[in-house]
């Protein structure tokens, strides 16, 4: 199957090019290689493949084609973008399309820059499911690459950009605002014990909430969402999602333990707070949507970890992330199994 095939070649590709020591160009190459692939995969797919893209996203498109106006429903970036698609002559294939560049280059480009190991970033951006989300929760994933440049733009002490950036961001999806906890954790710093304390803390917090509790700290605009379908707190309890985002907490804590320096890369600080948020709203159905925002710093900043001096702990690492990083797809993708299979490209539907 294709999804499974693209996730074996891109981890051998990436152990491949450590285990020969591939020169930069090789590297690079491969990089834009695999850039190419992924934007094709997901620009020229089948509009049925995605559960989001097949329902609404392509109802969307084709309300303002036919000339309905629905704007009240999406953010205006996204509009002006169907829009413009539409002025220029275009089908729903160019939005997924342009969907797939926004989400996908964006990444490519960061993982170039920060992680000195773009492909194994690449390799976890596929493989940690990231990638996949760009079929489904596609304004969403937009906003997400456009929250990273962000901190790219800060990081190169580009303010005005970085705000620009982040302008963009809420313009495809309001929740994006959720990000400006990330930023500032780029001048925060801690230690890994004060960042355990905080995951307990929190991840307790979390347990114990209700819908009475979490909405003392929701603003009054977004409290609705927790009395619709689909939103509101989880029905039913059981220990299924408390024991992944325990999981989440114990492979995070294990990876500053063997990478000590890592907490002052900014990204590992960034999923810092994306492990807290997710703590807080583990009993949110739509908790992981907001996690998401800062999870997708794994991708930066698990290659530093990957690389730690010792031969030991490096093997060790690689080991227990490529094991998470394949329990995570397979997971992923068989909960959304009938929306992404089998693919087709376009032509074929």
């Amino acid at each position: 199957m294709i999804y499974i095939g693209v996730f074996i070649a891109f981890f051998a590709i990436a152990w491949l090019a450590d285990r020969y020591q591939f020169t930069w160009a090789t590297r690079a190459q491969l990089l834009y290689s695999e850039t190419a692939l992924l934007v094709l995969l997901a620009g020229l797919r089948s509009n049925s493949i995605g559960l989001d893209s097949a329902d609404g996203y392509h109802r969307y498109f084709n309300f303002l084609l036919v000339g309905k106006s629905l704007d009240s429903w999406v953010e205006p970036l996204y509009v002006w973008m169907n829009k413009l698609v539409i002025f220029l002559g275009g089908n729903y294939q160019w939005i997924l399309f342009l969907t797939a560049l926004l989400c996908v280059i964006p990444m490519a480009y960061l993982f170039d820059k920060y992680t000195g190991h773009p492909l194994w970033a690449m390799a976890l951006y596929y493989g940690l499911y990231f990638y996949q989300q760009t079929f489904n929760i596609m304004r969403q994933c937009i906003a997400m690459s456009f929250c990273f440049l962000a901190v790219d733009m800060i990081l190169s002490r580009k303010y005005v950009r970085a705000g620009i950036c982040m302008v963009i961001a809420v313009g495809f999806h309001q929740t994006a605002w959720i990000f400006l906890l990330a930023l500032l954790m780029i001048w925060i710093r801690f230690s890994l014990k004060q960042a355990a304390v905080i995951f307990l803390g929190t991840y307790l917090l979390g347990f114990a909430m209700t819908t009475k509790t979490i909405l003392l700290f929701v603003p009054q605009t977004y409290q609705h969402y927790f009395f619709t379908e689909g939103n509101a707190m989880r029905s039913g309890g059981g220990w299924g999602v408390p024991m992944q985002v325990l999981g989440i907490n114990l492979a995070v804590l294990v990876a500053c333990y063997a990478c000590p320096k890592s907490l002052k890369d900014p990204w590992m600080r960034i999923l810092a707070a994306g492990v807290a948020v997710l703590n807080l709203t583990q009993n949110m159905t739509q908790g992981y949507r907001l996690g998401y925002y800062f999870l997708q710093a794994q991708c930066l900043a698990i290659p530093q970890v990957l690389h730690v001096p010792r031969e030991k702990n490096r093997q060790l690492m690689t080991l227990l992330f490529l094991i998470i990083a394949l329990a995570l797809f397979a997971s992923n993708l068989s909960m959304q199994w009938k929306y992404m299979n089998p693919y087709r490209l376009f032509f074929m539907s």
